[in-house]
Order: C-alpha cells, then sequence, then structure tokens
C-alpha cells in the first residue's frame, strides 16, 4: 500500500540497530536532529516542515508519535523527503525481570498481611438489634415457659 509520498508502508526494520532513549536524546541540535515516531527513529536534520523549522526542533530528541500522529497520522515518514530512517526505539533500558521472593517474618512464615482498610460508603449500615424479649407475665400457664427445674430433675 503507498502513501501520498509514494512510499510503502512495510518497512523491515529486523535488521535496523536498537536505539535508546538516551542515544535519541542526544540527537536534539539543529544541525543533528532524531526523532522517534511510533517506534522507529528518524534523522529529520534536513526536514523542511511546511509549518517551520522551530515545530521539530520544540521536540528534538524525543517520541513525537503523539502529535505526529494527531496531525500528520495518514503520512508514513519513510516516504518524506529528507528523513532517514536510523532504527527502532527502545524507550528505556530494559532489565531481566527477576522475580522477587516474598521476605519472610521473624518467625519463618509469609510476611504479615497489610490490613484491611473499607472505605465509609462501603461499609454496611449496623444491623439492627431485635427488640427485647421482656420477662413472662404472671398470668402465664407453666406449660408456656421453657422446661422448669422440676422437669430437669425428673429426667433421669
Amino acid at each position: 500500500m503507498m502513501n501520498p509520498h509514494g512510499a510503502q508502508h512495510a518497512v523491515d526494520t529486523s535488521n535496523l540497530p536498537i536505539i535508546t532513549q538516551e542515544e535519541l536524546s542526544q540527537h536534539n541540535s539543529d544541525t543533528d536532529l532524531w526523532v522517534s515516531i511510533n517506534g522507529l527513529v528518524y534523522d529529520v536534520t534536513n526536514f523542511k516542515h511546511k509549518a517551520g523549522r522551530q515545530v521539530i526542533l520544540q521536540q528534538a530528541g524525543s517520541d513525537i508519535s503523539g502529535s505526529f500522529n494527531k496531525f500528520h497520522g495518514y503520512l508514513n515518514p519513510n516516504g518524506l523527503p529528507n528523513v532517514v530512517l536510523k532504527g527502532r526505539f527502545q524507550p528505556q533500558s530494559r532489565q531481566p525481570l527477576r522475580p522477587s521472593a516474598p521476605k519472610s517474618s521473624s518467625t519463618g512464615g509469609p510476611p504479615p498481611r497489610p490490613p484491611q482498610i473499607s472505605h465509609p460508603s462501603n461499609r454496611r449500615p449496623p444491623a439492627e438489634k431485635p427488640p427485647a424479649s421482656s420477662p413472662p407475665q404472671a398470668d402465664e400457664s407453666a406449660s408456656d415457659l421453657p422446661i422448669s427445674l422440676e422437669d430437669q430433675s425428673s429426667k433421669p
């Protein structure tokens, strides 16, 4: 597929060098100006921007993917005149991840769990207490009452 400037969108980047953020940031002058666009680094030192040189200089040596895509997303930088593809962009140095072992407490067990903190809006309202039952009245019959002491003494 071709863009308006005649360049193909598909570019084989497998053989391009990796360019780190540190290296990219060193190319930030009017005579040595690199930018990163969508994971690729371009030398735009000799590129003439329609809005003027200052537009590119303000972002020299940085990743400009956001602003490029906002204003020129329909373009492929590889097809722009005086733009040279330099490499693949690696935003930060990647260190191999090492799983960290959980720290054990002095007792040899797993580390203590942090206390659970509940936001007031997530708390349930306190449960209503059932009304206290009143003691039986004098006119109630003994059959309505729980087992009496006499009944317990007659059981084996």
